[in-house]
């Protein structure tokens, strides 16, 4: 064993599959086989008989049973007491004799320290890295049912250190664990193998299945998941459309839009007017995917202004128009006193006020004074925000 520097090592006897600490009793997996009641085939110790015990054999097998729990028992808490002096001697100043003292434990086949060998040679932080030897230790913990295992080695398969990936396997060991404890880490994981498309085709419908179910069963960092999927999702989408992959990109804001994800919600809206012919969709959406990449709150507002005073997916409304108008001005977009002004042509005086209020903005008095285009608020966006102060200062 080549033993390195000391450095932090993580606690291992007090973790869960789900995160949490630890409160309940050891379950100590590979009890003796007199203490499985289990029946078995090949089991001599049972025989079929035909007499009813007496009460001097029922006393005698019970006797005998106590004698046996009661050394089933001791072992067991001898085990324990070795297994909590390695992990002392490994955080401590005696790192060899804590590795010999669990290398003896996993030799024994106790599951729990084979499952600490392997992170200790998986990692590399006590003992000197060997991912063939962590493997080997996993494999071992998992052959014994030990939960903490199929985690720690169907992760160790997905991890980029390990050269030799074994997708499929990881996925097998995360499933097992779903389907007979409900494993919510598992889920998780699974969600990332449909997530990142690791040895599977990316599906971001079941990533964001299985994300859902672990984080409303109360696994925390599924929610972090949550997010992460949501922003690869509306970035994919964005570049999809911009490709001119329009039916990918389409199915996307749809997943999207049943998370209450609002910027694919404005998306869909254009997507789902039948009303407004294709060609027109497309360019309503060329014109706000800047704006949305952006995140561009008050040019949002300018779009749905300008949906209002089009007559584009909601039926004309000056009103509606003039209200998203203001509040895109009051949110630093000089732009908007064009769409103002263009609202008030025929009143003489209004439209001299919001003329005048997009030249001090920065906007040029032709552009105020003429119909405006999209584009050239998503174009200028650098321009908008250097105006924002001069125009609430003339305001």
């Amino acid at each position: 064993m080549h033993v390195t520097a000391l450095k932090p090592f993580r606690d291992i006897s007090n973790y869960t599959n789900n995160g949490k600490p630890n409160t309940s009793p050891s379950k100590i997996k590979g009890l003796p086989a007199f203490l499985d009641s289990s029946p078995k085939s090949n089991d001599i110790s049972v025989k079929p008989t035909s007499s009813v015990p007496t009460n001097h054999q029922l006393a005698s097998d019970l006797q005998t049973f106590e004698k046996h729990f009661d050394q089933s028992i001791k072992q067991i808490m001898r085990t324990i007491e070795r297994y909590e002096f390695a992990l002392h001697n490994l955080q401590g100043n005696d790192i060899e004799s804590g590795f010999n003292e669990l290398l003896a434990l996993a030799k024994d086949n106790w599951p729990k320290a084979q499952y600490a060998l392997g992170i200790l040679y998986e990692e590399g932080q006590i003992i000197e890295q060997d991912l063939d030897q962590a493997q080997m230790w996993y494999e071992k913990a998992v052959s014994k049912n030990f939960a903490n295992a199929f985690n720690a080695l169907g992760c160790f398969y997905l991890n980029d250190a390990y050269p030799q990936h074994n997708y499929q396997r990881a996925m097998e060991l995360f499933q097992q664990l779903v389907e007979v404890r409900g494993d919510l880490t598992a889920m998780t994981h699974i969600g990332h193998i449909y997530h990142y498309g690791l040895g599977v085709e990316t599906n971001f419908a079941k990533a964001m299945d299985f994300y859902k179910k672990a984080g409303q069963l109360g696994h925390l960092s599924a929610w972090q998941d949550i997010e992460l999927l949501i922003k690869t999702i509306i970035t994919s989408a964005f570049d999809d459309w911009e490709q001119q992959n329009y039916l990918q990109a389409q199915s996307k804001f749809e997943l999207l839009s049943q998370e209450n994800h609002k910027q694919a919600i404005l998306v869909n809206i254009v997507l789902q007017d039948n009303e407004i012919r294709y060609s027109t969709k497309i360019r309503l959406i060329n014109a706000l995917i800047p704006i949305l990449r952006s995140g561009d709150e008050g040019a949002q507002e300018i779009f749905y202004g300008y949906l209002y005073l089009k007559g584009y997916v909601f039926e004309k409304n000056a009103v509606e128009a003039e209200r998203h108008f203001k509040k895109a001005a009051a949110l630093g977009v000089a732009h908007a006193y064009t769409y103002l002004a263009h609202i008030y042509r025929s009143k003489k005086n209004e439209f001299a006020k919001y003329t005048q209020l997009a030249s001090v903005g920065g906007v040029d008095s032709k552009d105020a004074a003429n119909s405006v285009n999209l584009k050239k608020i998503a174009l200028r966006r650098e321009t908008l925000l250097s105006s924002s102060g001069s125009k609430q200062n003339s305001a």
